[in-house]
């Protein structure tokens, strides 16, 4: 379960600005961690706190890599189930969920370079459109600017511009 904790807290960090996101990552993290704590305590099934997990990842849909999260747990919850029952020992189910937690962490950095190059292509697209808007285009130069000095001679004023 210790690995469980670790591998959501890397799923679910990052660089967030959206204060919703940011919140519901930050409340899933802290739930892992309240169900790693019961399992180690004896007092949950390592299959509840999985399926726990799943449901809280409804409530808290907007976690970084909610979905693919979501995914995996819908995956490890049979395999958790099936080692509780002695059909497989703890051994094949933590090589079974490093194997989902690999392909989930995969899928993770695809989803993060998919978004990155997305958003960098929206950007390139703004920035294009700002650059070809007529009203932002910098006004033409001004022709130099005319130089005046006058002076009194005489009975008159007698100015003189370059």
């Amino acid at each position: 379960m210790r690995k469980l904790i670790i591998a959501i807290a890397i799923v679910l960090t990052g660089c967030v600005t959206n204060p919703v996101v940011k919140t519901h990552t930050d409340q899933l993290n802290a739930y892992s961690a309240e169900m790693k704590a019961k399992n180690d305590a004896g007092t949950i099934k390592r299959s509840t706190a999985y399926e726990q997990l799943y449901s809280k990842t409804f409530e808290l849909n907007q976690a970084i890599g909610v979905t693919r999260y979501r995914v995996y747990l819908s995956e490890i919850i049979p395999i958790a189930k099936s080692m509780e029952a002695g059909q497989i020992t703890a051994d094949q189910f933590e090589d079974e969920r490093r194997k989902r937690h690999a392909v989930m962490m995969q899928g993770i950095d695809a989803d993060n370079r998919t978004n990155e190059a997305q958003r960098q292509a929206n950007m390139d697209s703004t920035l294009r459109s700002l650059a070809a808007n007529p009203v932002l285009q910098p006004a033409p130069p001004m022709r130099q600017p005319t130089t005046c000095s006058s002076q009194w001679i005489g009975n008159q004023w007698r100015t003189v511009c370059n």
